[in-house]
């Protein structure tokens, strides 16, 4: 008796997860775009922009909550203030594990604001491990390969859960600020960590305020020029925005590109 095999499930373009990083110059627009994700939206925050966008918001600062009643909730932003990369590791681990105690977690999509800022408390933590933060100590070859490793270790795990294929896979924005070096805009973050980041992600954006039709407007710009950094492998977004600027952008508007392809 023969057993019939099992046809290979597809995978639905409703399952495609992004994971962007856009940097901006302060003010561009980047934590009202991030908070366009779709949710519950775990927000790790450590600038204090999350409370400024206009989504429903809740506090979560006790690992006991119960939060069986998020979900569905598809606006909400659930923020959770990020001091530490301890802190980090544990969103980042129950978003791996895919639950929540031994419930499925709520989350649609993972948002930190701002790596820019996480990195430097980070820099305080791996500059010489046991031992107090002293800025006025110069930070030492091994201090930034630990720096590095450490940042490109939590962007690394982050790519498993997008992957349709887990679990519970969330969409992962990360937000940065920008350098702007003479006539380039490059994203401020410090060591080769900032080379590294555009490979680990879909998109690797610049945002800023452009005028539109007399209108002062955020613009995300997915596509590398002489004057920004920038990289996109999403060919969606390319063949909706062929002049390599989305004006107004929001993170269902990349969705739907996908979707629609």
């Amino acid at each position: 008796m023969t057993t019939a095999k099992k046809a290979l499930p597809l995978v639905t373009q409703e399952k495609r997860k992004l994971y962007l990083h856009i940097h901006g110059w302060f003010g561009a627009g980047k934590t009202w775009f991030a908070a366009t994700a779709p949710g519950p939206v775990l927000f790790a925050d450590v600038e204090g922009g999350a409370w400024d966008t206009p989504n429903p918001k809740v506090l979560w600062d006790d690992v006991k909550d119960d939060l069986s009643q998020l979900k569905g909730h598809k606006d909400l932003l659930v923020i959770k203030k990020l001091s530490t990369e301890r802190e980090l590791i544990g969103m980042i681990e129950m978003l791996m594990a895919g639950k929540y105690g031994d419930q499925p977690h709520p989350f649609e999509s993972f948002v930190l604001d701002s790596l820019t800022m996480f990195q430097m408390k980070l820099k305080r933590e791996v500059q010489k491990p046991g031992h107090d933060f002293n800025p006025d100590v110069k930070v030492d070859w091994d201090g930034w390969n630990r720096l590095l490793n450490h940042m490109l270790m939590r962007c690394e795990d982050l790519i498993e859960v997008k992957d349709p294929s887990h679990k519970k896979p969330v969409n992962v924005v990360l937000l940065s600020g920008t350098d702007r070096e003479q006539t380039f805009a490059r994203p401020l973050l410090e060591g080769n960590f900032r080379k590294r980041l555009p490979g680990i992600v879909d998109l690797h954006g610049f945002m800023r305020r452009d005028r539109v039709d007399g209108k002062n407007v955020p613009a995300l710009y997915c596509e590398s020029t002489d004057l920004i950094d920038a990289k996109n492998r999403l060919d969606a977004v390319s063949e909706k925005w062929p002049e390599g600027r989305i004006v107004n952008p929001t993170i269902p508007k990349i969705l739907t590109a996908l979707n629609e392809r």
